[in-house]
């Protein structure tokens, strides 16, 4: 009985058999969805106590590994520094190279003495000698450490030696106070960090005293050392029924797309049978082209493989074309799209050489000429259709090709070389594949070696090639690079049509020279847009936009005046003022677009406070320049109904000494 049923399902009927599966698979799945939405709408109430329970778990679990690992370093310098302190050992010379080892490059050690002096620190103090007493928090306890710039996760605590009793204070920043939009900054911040890790709106106070926010909408919990004492408070919105039964549906939604794609998958593996039984191979390849484009448009439609693959890959950041209404809008969707392009590629490929090596000999007449001289032009459109995707990869992307000094490039980067690879290695093959349509129309017999007629048949398609080179409006590549390719082109007709045609390194030889074409298509476009680049670098240095400068200046004093902490820090003897300018800065516009730029502060008698500048070296003489007519404003800074300074823009002011 079982033998009987199992015959049924042979050959194509299993293909089938899967396909009625899947359908059977995603009835049930729209059920399960249902279901499963309607007990969440039900059970909501407990469901939302388990989540925060288990949202409170995981980040108490993420900072513990940053309190344990402080550790790890506290216990290492507290070795090093008995082995440091051993009675032969007369300096701290020994002390101070093992704590600038590079395993504490990212962390602050200071080392005092039994009489609170600083006898031995790394690169950055974060503790100051008198800073060290009295203590902030309990000895052998973590806590955080805050100034202007910075937030440190710190521990202080002690090592006997020799009946004396040193102080070690270890440090490691936690959150930066602000943003820097360049390569060389860190942008440290574990609340960052958190919220991108679990999708949530977080905040947290680094401070033990804050209190628990009241607001219905939101969750607050205690962040505790590892002594169980409270050091800081972390809020986040609760979540939400309605995002809870979004997600349900947009997973549901994710799984049944991927069952459509399987189920085509195995639609066309079920019809292969019957598929090539036809003769025709222009049928044949026409069925193999539209069932291909269905799939990839269906795919699209579905949003895979972006719903399913995220990060890098599928961040449009990276390399996005508006083409084929985002089909290729990122690394991942371009790799989906050129894998679709390969198959149909080397379809059309297999079918032309077939086609060209048939018994059956085609009539030479007029209308077979005007198609093969037609192709002919089809060549140079592939061809300008592989540089004007090579130069799209270059200029719509944000990578750069040749800059990485790793030898292997990031994920991103090499998928793009893939894309690339994959790209030339397609276009190849359809050349290859028109070159056969060409001889075949004109009933050149190429298997025979016809060599005067291959040959000028050959000298035919490069000059329509060239011609068409030459008439187009943007050819893209020189005349030395089109040289170049056509004879890369030839040279591998030669070798997988006419001299090994079944050979099963064929495609080996076009994966070769697409290799070749395609890197000398990404040196060119890349040297091209590095000439570009600098003319608008250029540009942008050397042009004169007061209005520019203007409204990024008035941007970053509003923001100054706009700020009540700002002003209330005039009224403090102890303010660090070049910390100040520096957050202000950092903050500004004119950070942002890598402008020299700088942020002054001057008491009411005009003596500097403090400053953070880059690329100026102003002196006091600007106020020299302030005048009734004068477009630059002084701004009074008043605290408690007192003068206390005054703001004025500086840049504007260096730009009118010039």
């Amino acid at each position: 009985m079982f033998k009987k049923i199992a015959e049924k399902f042979k050959g194509d009927r299993k293909y089938f058999s899967i396909v009625f599966f899947i359908l059977i698979v995603l009835a049930v799945s729209g059920i399960v969805t249902e279901s499963v939405i309607n007990r969440n709408k039900g059970n909501w109430d407990s469901i939302l106590v388990e989540k925060i329970s288990r949202l409170q778990g995981s980040i108490k679990n993420d900072f513990d590994v940053k309190q344990k690992r402080i550790f790890e370093k506290l216990n290492i310098v507290r070795h090093d520094l008995r082995i440091s302190l051993k009675p032969e050992n007369e300096s701290y010379k020994e002390l101070v190279k093992l704590i600038n080892n590079e395993s504490f490059d990212n962390y602050s050690i200071e080392v005092f003495a039994p009489n609170g002096k600083l006898i031995a620190w790394n690169q950055t103090i974060a503790i100051n000698q008198d800073e060290l007493f009295p203590l902030s928090f309990p000895l052998g306890e973590t806590y955080f450490l805050s100034n202007d710039l910075l937030t440190y996760l710190s521990v202080i605590d002690t090592a006997d030696i020799q009946s004396d009793i040193f102080y070690i204070a270890i440090s490691t920043p936690i959150e930066e106070h602000l943003t820097l939009n360049n390569q060389y900054a860190s942008n440290i911040s574990f609340e960052r960090e958190i919220s991108e890790k679990y999708q949530i709106d977080l905040t947290i106070d680094y401070s033990p005293y804050n209190e628990r926010i009241k607001d219905g909408r939101k969750y607050s919990f205690e962040l505790l050392n590892l002594k169980e004492n409270k050091i800081g408070l972390v809020s986040f919105q609760k979540p939400l029924l309605n995002n809870s039964v979004n997600l349900i549906k947009e997973t549901s939604s994710k799984i049944q797309s991927l069952l459509v794609v399987v189920g085509l998958i195995f639609v066309g593996l079920g019809l292969n049978s019957d598929f090539k039984k036809l003769n025709s191979y222009l049928f044949r390849f026409i069925l193999v082209l539209i069932y291909l484009v269905i799939l990839r448009a269906l795919i699209f439609v579905f949003g895979f493989p972006t719903n399913f693959v995220t990060g890098t890959l599928s961040d449009p950041s990276y390399f996005s074309s508006p083409f084929g209404w985002g089909i290729i809008k990122s690394p991942i969707e371009f790799l989906t799209t050129i894998l679709f392009v390969v198959l149909i590629a080397i379809q059309f490929f297999r079918y032309t050489r077939e086609y060209l090596y048939a018994e059956h000999k085609k009539k030479t007449n007029y209308l077979g000429i005007a198609f093969a001289l037609f192709l002919s032009v089809v060549v140079f459109l592939l061809i300008r259709a592989i540089s004007a995707s090579i130069k799209s990869v270059i200029f719509d992307s944000t990578i750069r090709y040749f800059k990485e000094p790793n030898i292997l490039p990031d994920i991103p980067a090499l998928i793009m070389n893939m894309n690339i690879l994959l790209l030339s290695f397609a276009v190849l093959l359809a050349i290859v594949g028109v070159i056969n349509l060409i001889f075949k129309y004109l009933n050149v017999a190429v298997d025979k070696i016809n060599r005067p007629l291959i040959i000028v048949v050959t000298l035919v398609i490069v000059a329509i090639t060239s011609i068409s080179f030459y008439l187009s409006k943007e050819p893209l590549i020189t005349p030395f690079m089109l040289a170049i390719f056509i004879a890369l082109l030839i040279l591998l007709y030669y070798q997988v049509i006419i001299r090994n045609r079944y050979s099963v390194y064929n495609y080996l030889y076009v994966l070769l020279i697409g290799s070749i074409i395609s890197i000398s298509l990404l040196n060119y476009f890349n040297t091209k847009l590095e000439r570009e680049s600098l003319k608008t670098t250029t540009w942008e240095i050397n042009r004169a936009d007061d209005n520019l400068l203007s409204f990024m200046v008035e941007e970053t004093l509003r923001n100054i005046q706009n700020q009540n902490k700002i002003v209330d820090v005039f009224g403090d003897r102890y303010a660090n003022y070049d910390a100040l300018a520096f957050k202000i800065w950092g903050k500004s516009a004119m950070q942002r677009e890598s402008l020299n730029s700088g942020i002054r502060f001057y008491d009411k008698d005009k003596n500097l406070l403090g400053e953070y500048a880059v690329g100026l070296n102003p002196d006091d003489e600007v106020f020299n320049y302030l005048s009734s007519d004068n477009l630059i404003e002084v701004v009074e800074i008043k605290s408690k109904g007192e003068n206390c300074g005054i703001i004025f823009r500086e840049l504007l002011s260096l730009k009118k000494e010039e």
